[in-house]
């Protein structure tokens, strides 16, 4: 651990050196006048609008603008862009992990330790992590526990997804598009004022794709896309004093996965030919679908109760249905794993913000209520063994108050403190039953084994703020982070403990060179406690506790215009991370019972990764103007699961992006190109055993182009 430390801070203060000669160069060769500065960006993160800049924690914000031209179509991109951020889609769910925290979930069902908001409404199921997130106005990406304004299942961080506005003058935009794996796209919107006080938006997408992964007995593919959504928005000046905001999301998806994919002939249950272990090929007599619909409804209500106060009333609900049906083995065996769930959750919010020459403050009510319900059916048949079915019906209550304050003790220092308390009711009646020769067993059942639980816990933040110039920010902080704890939704009689994060954050905020550098620094320590990890056995996926963690590390963030056109950007991750306490088995993946984890590194944290962003604009005169952007994002390797097992590691890669964006003299028309992954690189996504090791995997190289025309 010494010497990850001593790399550590080698890292930070040889990238600190770079910065510094970098700015040295540039304040001496680049022009002083006409250069463009890097843009000032307005976030909402402790849920007022302030600038990026000001903002006492590490935050990652994307524009529309951003969004649009880069690609940006949710959490896979953005962590594909992102150093630091894994995420993986395993069963169907959305599994992102933020610094290293973050829940490995294989069985599809269960909560993530980053919580994901579209509209300000939390997303109570990782199913729905990949959909709706389209037509955006915004991404803020918040690092580390978010104890005080986000305090619901947030060890990891928040991600907050905002849909594009209405505008307040008429416009109109269509987009088409191809690309390879038969990619076809087709979107498009129409915004502006339907009365003096009311503004709205109506936006449709529709996309569909073959499948990147073969099924070499049925030939069927794999991976597949058919999906459709839209968005009506509504915006309201209600009164002088009242603003309404209006979002109703509707996404359906249809594919053929997930697939599990054998990975590693060394380790496996069955030889070649019954399974094929190449990357992007699987063997499996049946055929494979995924049904999932999905739609939010988000209601907001903002009242000047004076001209420094406000009250907020922010109400969401939001279902998921998903079907879906797949090899549970991915062999020419067969061994069909049939899945129905429905997650719904209702949400509302109270809060009431003001603020003084020297006092910032907010206080609020949280609420939330969720349903999941699902039957899982594997038929074991062609294995000789008991088939096996499992019903739940598993229920949350979330309550929770909090205030945070950001007050002035002097014209430079200023004092940052937060809490929150919650409880939260779980009660989850689940049963389970083996059928052999069309006989079925109660295994467990919720009249044996009821489960019910209610969890009270604090969270909360303390710090200081220092202007150190007008340009550079100090700041530290300590913050406490909860998730909440339960009862596994596959397994029988398996409760789990809450999560917690003490977590130490220190750092810097600089704009420089007369506003052409930003230039942004943490350092950061987790001490992690009780992690909830899947585990997968014959009977089900049980939850485990890991009891012991920690996590150090530093986050380094650089954009540089060193002259007109021009823009540079940096992000580094650095992470020395591994469990300090952990007895686990999984003798899926080859580990006996009783083995100890002291010192295997925590899931998806690379120890270094990066981007490094190169962009520049020509201005073509009369023709127009071209933007071309390129980006190399390249990590070391990391563990997909909690055991150093060469089939649960992920090695590095680098991946390149591409994108040109023309745009004629009126930019009323657009033309962009695009590659994802030109490398190609053959990237794991998650990892889970049964006999052997099998896999899921990152989409492969995707190249496209569109044409926008606005009016």
């Amino acid at each position: 651990m010494q010497n990850s430390i001593k790399s550590l801070l080698l890292c930070t203060a040889g990238a600190v050196g770079i910065f510094a000669a970098t700015g040295a160069f540039a304040a001496e060769r680049a022009p002083t006048s006409g250069t463009t500065t890097v843009p000032e960006v307005v976030v909402t993160a402790q849920k007022r609008s302030e600038n990026l800049q000001d903002v006492p924690m590490s935050v990652n914000a994307l524009s529309q603008e951003q969004i649009r031209e880069q690609g940006i179509e949710g959490v896979a991109d953005l962590a594909m862009t992102l150093p630091g951020v894994k995420f993986a889609q395993f069963a169907g769910a959305a599994n992102i992990a933020i610094r290293g925290v973050g829940t490995t979930i294989v069985s599809g069902s269960g909560e993530g330790s980053v919580a994901l908001h579209l509209d300000g409404i939390f997303l109570p199921s990782l199913l729905e992590g990949g959909m709706a997130q389209q037509d955006l106005g915004g991404i803020e990406l918040l690092r580390g526990p978010q104890s005080t304004l986000y305090g619901r299942n947030a060890t990891g961080g928040v991600i907050n997804f905002t849909s594009a506005a209405p505008t307040n003058g008429f416009e109109a935009s269509a987009t088409v598009g191809v690309g390879n794996y038969n990619y076809k796209t087709a979107e498009g919107y129409v915004s502006g004022p339907i009365s003096d006080r009311v503004n709205g938006r109506v936006f449709l997408s529709a996309e569909k794709r073959d499948g990147y992964i073969r099924n070499i007995v049925t030939g069927q593919d794999l991976e597949d896309l058919e999906g459709i959504g839209g968005r009506i928005s509504l915006d309201a000046e209600m009164t002088d004093s009242w603003r309404t905001e209006l979002r109703m999301t509707a996404r359906r998806d249809r594919s053929a996965g997930p697939v599990y994919d054998p990975i590693d002939p060394n380790f496996s249950l069955f030889p070649a030919p019954f399974v094929a272990f190449g990357a992007r090929e699987v063997a499996s007599p049946g055929l494979s679908f995924s049904r999932k619909d999905f739609g939010l409804l988000s209601l907001k209500n903002m009242v000047d109760l004076t001209d420094d106060i406000t009250l907020t009333s922010l109400t969401g609900y939001s279902r998921l249905a998903n079907h879906s049906l797949n090899d549970g083995l991915g062999t020419v065996i067969g061994t069909p794993l049939e899945r129905w769930e429905t997650i719904i959750g209702f949400s509302q919010e109270f809060n009431l913000a003001g603020q003084t020459d020297q006092l910032n403050w907010l206080t609020g009510l949280f609420y939330l209520n969720q349903l999941n319900k699902n039957s899982n059916y594997t038929n074991f048949a062609n294995l000789g063994l008991p088939d096996n079915t499992t019903d739940v019906r598993s229920e949350r209550t979330s309550v929770s108050v909090f205030a945070d304050i950001q007050y002035a003790l002097t014209d430079r220092l200023s004092l940052v403190a937060g809490a929150r308390a919650l409880q939260e009711e779980t009660t989850t009646d689940i049963t389970v039953r083996a059928i052999s020769f069309g006989v079925p067993t109660t295994l467990c059942s919720p009249a044996t084994t009821p489960e019910s639980v209610t969890e009270s816990a604090a969270t909360g933040r303390l710090g200081l703020n220092y202007d150190l110039s007008g340009d550079t920010m100090l700041y530290g902080q300590l913050s406490h982070g909860y998730k909440a704890g339960g009862f596994s939704l596959s397994n029988c009689n398996n409760p789990y403990d809450p999560e917690t994060i003490d977590a130490l954050e220190g750092g810097f905020k600089s704009r420089l060179l007369d506003g052409r550098m930003i230039f942004n620094a943490s350092v950061f320590y987790y001490a992690y406690k009780d992690m909830q990890l899947e585990l997968v056995t014959a009977s089900g996926v049980p939850v485990a506790n890991a009891d012991k963690a920690h996590v150090l590390g530093a986050d380094l963030d650089l954009t540089y215009i060193p002259a007109d056109g021009w823009k540079l950007g940096l992000a580094v991750s650095l992470l020395d991370t591994q469990y300090d306490e952990f007895i686990n088995t999984d003798p899926n993946l080859g580990v006996p019972a009783g083995t100890s984890l002291k010192g295997v590194r925590l899931n998806n944290a690379a120890p270094v990764s990066g981007t490094f962003s190169v962009q520049k604009d020509f201005d073509l005169g009369a023709v127009g103007s071209l933007r071309v952007r390129g980006e190399a994002y390249v990590t070391d390797e990391y563990n997909l699961r909690e055991f150093n097992k060469p089939w649960t590691i992920q090695e590095g890669y680098t991946s390149l992006n591409f994108t040109a964006v023309y745009k004629d003299p009126s930019e009323r028309y657009e033309v962009r190109a695009y590659v994802k992954n030109a490398t190609d690189e053959t990237i794991r996504a998650g990892v889970l055993g049964f006999g052997g090791a099998f896999g899921t995997f990152q989409p492969p190289r995707f190249y496209g182009i569109e044409l926008t025309a606005r009016y």
